[in-house]
């Protein structure tokens, strides 16, 4: 008799409960270098990268290309590393009022990244609706 092993291959079974995986998101290439005192170089950034790839981190934000040149050549020379594990996420907004969002530059520098995914936080655009601030 088969079962329902014997039919779906390994990789599109479900994982039991017992064995799920967590990913991790970590944000100290962007948000840890917020703090006083810190600031990171492109070349540490590099390294960091490398070592958070190493120890199985999943995504690793590096920062936000639009905002500065040391975040947008840190994104130029990262797409050049031979990541095994970990999934580079650039961080930028939703595009700003005045621009629609095929021109917004910061829109475009999430793109020209070309990374896989990015995060992209919202903004409110407009005068309160409906009771909501």
């Amino acid at each position: 008799m088969m079962s329902v092993h014997d039919t779906v291959p390994q990789d599109e079974r479900i994982v039991p409960r017992t064995r799920r995986h967590i990913e991790i998101y970590d944000t100290t290439l962007r948000d840890g270098s917020q703090a006083e005192g810190v600031a990171f170089s492109v070349e540490a950034k590099l390294r960091l990268l490398q070592e958070f790839d190493a120890i199985g981190i999943d995504f690793v934000e590096g920062g936000w290309p639009f905002s500065n040149p040391r975040d947008q050549e840190f994104y130029r020379r990262a797409a050049l590393l031979p990541l095994k594990h970990a999934r580079l996420v650039p961080f930028g907004s939703t595009r700003r009022k005045e621009f629609p969002p095929e021109e917004d530059p910061n829109l475009h520098s999430l793109v020209e990244t070309k990374c896989q995914a990015a995060t992209i936080f919202g903004k409110k655009l407009g005068p309160p609706r409906d009771g909501y601030p």
